[in-house]
C-alpha cells in the first residue's frame, strides 16, 4: 500500500461520507508551499511557490548544479536561514505534506534549493573547507531527504491503523491537530543519523547541526541505537491513542524497510529569489547545457565515429543524451558521476560513457568509451 493507493481508494469509494470527509483542510499553522501557488503560514520571503518535480515518483539519488563550473557557494542570506533553523529546526529547511490533507495529490517533500546550499556550506566550513563541494551538497540533500522521509513513514504508519478500521476512524489528522508530534522530530533526526554520509567525518558536523536545533529536534540521542525502537513505540502509542507506557509492539506499523522507489514520493524543489530556476546554482538531476555550448574534442569525435561504425544506433543514443542536457525538466539523470575535480562522466546507454570537463558555460566532451 502506498499513498497513491490510498488516494485512489478514497477517490473511488462508493461511501460518499468517506469520500467527502477523509481529506481534511490543512491546519492554519501548516507551513507547506503548495504547487497551486497558495502559501500557508510560511514566513520565508522570496520563495517561488511553483514547483519542479525531479521525476514523476522517484527521488533523485544525486543532485547537481546547472553549471558544473560553479566553484563557490551562492550569495544567499545564510544568517537568515540559520536564525530560522534555530527557531524551527529542520522544518525551516524542508516540509513534508501529508496526503491526508485536501488536494492530496499535492503531497510530498518540499525543499527550497537554498536549504541544500545553506547546509552544504555549514558542513563545508565545519570540516575546514576540505573535499569537493559536490560531497557536501549531497550530504545536505541526503540529510534533508532522510528526515522528511521519516515523516512519510509515520504518515503511512497511521494509515495502516486507518486501513485496519476500513478508514472509518482517523488517526493521523487528530495526531497532528492535537500537536502531539514533539517526539517525532527527534526520532526523525535519529533516523536520519542512522544513514551513511560522505565525506568521512561529516556525521560529526551533522550532529552539531542537530544539537543547535530547538527542543523538539535536538534530543535525537534519546532514540539512538537500540533506543530507536522505544521511540517508534512511543510514537505508535501516541498515534493510536494508547497509554504511552504500554509496551505492546505497536512499532510494527512503521515500515522502515520501505524505499523511496516503493513509496513513489514526489520531491518538489522550490526556487527562491536568490536562486531562481535560471541560476547556475539551481539543482537538478543533471547539469544543463545548451547544444551550442557542448564542444566535442577531436579525440572524442574519432572515438565516437569508431564506435558508430560498429553500431550506428550509438549516434542516436548520443544525440538523445545531448537533448536531455538542454531539457530543464528532463526525466533522466544520465547517471552523472564526478571522476575527479574537473572531470565528469555521464551515460549514453548501458554500454557507453562520456568523459567531459566544464569550461565556464561550455562543456567539453573529452572521451567516448564503450565496453562490448
Amino acid at each position: 500500500m502506498t499513498a497513491w493507493d490510498v488516494i485512489q481508494q478514497i477517490r473511488e469509494s462508493k461511501d460518499e461520507e468517506l469520500k467527502g470527509g477523509f481529506f481534511e483542510d490543512l491546519p492554519p499553522e501548516g507551513r507547506v508551499p503548495r504547487p497551486d501557488g497558495e502559501n500557508i503560514g510560511d514566513d520565508r520571503p522570496g520563495v517561488d511557490l511553483e514547483y519542479y518535480q525531479y521525476e514523476p515518483y522517484e527521488l533523485p539519488h544525486i543532485v547537481w548544479p546547472k553549471n558544473l563550473k560553479v566553484s563557490d557557494f551562492p550569495a544567499i542570506n545564510y544568517g537568515r536561514i540559520d536564525g530560522l533553523v534555530r527557531k524551527r529546526g529542520m522544518h525551516a529547511l524542508a516540509w513534508y505534506r501529508s496526503f491526508h490533507w485536501k488536494e492530496p495529490e499535492s503531497w510530498g517533500i518540499y525543499i527550497p534549493v537554498e536549504s541544500i546550499w545553506y547546509l552544504a556550506k555549514k558542513f563545508h566550513q565545519g570540516m575546514g573547507g576540505t573535499s569537493m563541494h559536490q560531497e557536501y551538497r549531497q550530504a545536505a540533500y541526503d540529510l534533508i531527504i532522510h528526515h522528511e522521509f521519516f515523516h512519510y513513514i509515520v504518515d503511512m504508519g497511521a494509515t495502516v491503523l486507518e486501513s485496519g478500521a476500513s478508514f472509518q476512524k482517523k488517526f493521523y489528522t487528530p495526531y497532528i491537530r492535537n500537536r502531539k508530534t514533539r517526539d517525532e522530530e527527534s526520532v526523525a533526526n535519529a533516523w536520519a543519523l542512522r544513514k551513511t554520509y560522505k565525506p568521512y567525518g561529516v556525521v560529526r558536523e551533522i550532529r552539531k547541526f542537530m544539537q543547535r536545533q530547538p527542543e523538539d529536534y535536538k534530543h535525537f540521542d534519546l532514540f539512538a541505537g537500540k533506543k530507536f525502537t522505544d521511540g517508534l513505540r512511543k510514537l505508535g502509542n501516541v498515534i493510536s491513542g494508547n497509554e504511552q507506557e504500554m509496551s505492546i509492539p505497536i512499532e510494527g506499523i512503521f515500515n522502515l524497510r520501505e524505499t523511496h522507489k516503493q513509496s513513489r514520493i514526489p520531491v518538489h524543489e522550490l526556487a527562491t529569489k536568490d536562486i531562481p530556476r535560471t541560476s547556475p546554482y539551481f539543482l537538478g538531476l543533471a547539469p544543463q547545457y545548451d547544444s551550442i555550448n557542448i564542444i566535442e574534442s577531436d579525440r572524442f569525435k574519432k572515438q565516437l565515429d569508431k564506435q558508430a561504425r560498429r553500431n550506428p544506433k550509438i549516434k542516436n543514443d548520443f544525440q538523445n543524451a545531448i537533448r536531455q542536457l538542454g531539457d530543464a525538466f528532463s526525466k533522466r539523470s544520465l547517471h552523472w558521476k564526478q571522476i575527479k575535480k574537473d572531470l565528469y562522466q555521464f551515460r549514453i546507454n548501458q554500454k557507453c560513457r562520456v568523459h567531459c570537463s566544464p569550461a565556464g558555460i561550455k562543456l567539453v566532451l573529452e572521451n567516448f568509451m564503450c565496453h562490448h
